[in-house]
């Protein structure tokens, strides 16, 4: 995994030295590569950070029995069984990571946390189609009328 993250990371630093040469890479006329990095490398680090603080109790358990094979004996059943489920508890984390990260789940996510309408949400994917509609069939939105 953190494999995978620094090859990313790597090339949009290969992306921003490219543009910087002369070639470029914009959206919308602004340099998004700088951004793209900083928000890659935030979430590779709370990613790692998140399969550290899940599995890290369960293996020092291991680590623990390679050592004290008796302790195996003293610790109760549960702990082991609550430590894996804890362990695996890290696969269902990494979505919601990455949802974070999208703005219209965030938004989305506020709204349903806040009990709010669907209009209130100022990223939702319903408010920008909402909007896009009124605009549409609004007449005195049209130039030249």
């Amino acid at each position: 995994m953190s494999c995978c993250y620094t090859c990313i990371l790597i090339e949009i630093n290969r992306q921003l030295h490219k543009s910087k040469a002369g070639e470029s890479l914009r959206r919308s006329g602004t340099d998004m590569i700088p951004k793209a990095r900083m928000k890659t490398l935030k979430m590779t680090i709370i990613i790692v950070l998140s399969f550290v603080v899940c599995w890290t109790p369960y293996y020092l358990l291991g680590i623990w029995y390679w050592f004290q094979p008796e302790m195996l004996k003293v610790t109760p059943e549960y702990i082991h069984h609550l430590l894996f489920v804890f362990g695996n508890l890290n696969t269902c984390c990494d979505p919601v990571i990455y949802g974070f990260y999208t703005p219209s789940f965030r938004a989305d996510l506020a709204r349903c946390y806040r009990c709010r309408t669907p209009a209130d949400s100022p990223r939702s994917l319903d408010r920008l189609s909402a909007r896009q509609g009124e605009h549409e069939s609004d007449p005195a939105s049209v130039k030249g009328t």
